[in-house]
């Protein structure tokens, strides 16, 4: 996925080479971590599309503190 690329989960699923069910349970994952956003698929109603977040997350590192990672990154010369 690419930044502000938006994919149904089915197009993640083949893209990453895992069946359907797998990926969308790692989805919810994400989502709940804040790696991924999810919204209304306009092009299929009642369909979802999903994309990459745009704070950096890392394994094992918090939304919140991804957060401050990056603010304090802006500030720092």
């Amino acid at each position: 996925m690419t930044d502000g690329e938006w994919l149904t989960s089915a197009q993640i699923a083949k893209r990453v080479g895992y069946k359907a069910p797998s990926v969308r349970s790692m989805i919810v994952r994400l989502i709940a971590d804040g790696a991924l956003l999810r919204k209304e698929d306009p092009e299929n109603p009642g369909g979802v599309v999903y994309r990459k977040a745009r704070a950096p997350i890392g394994f094992g590192i918090s939304r919140n503190l991804a957060d401050f990672q990056s603010l304090v990154q802006q500030v720092r010369p």
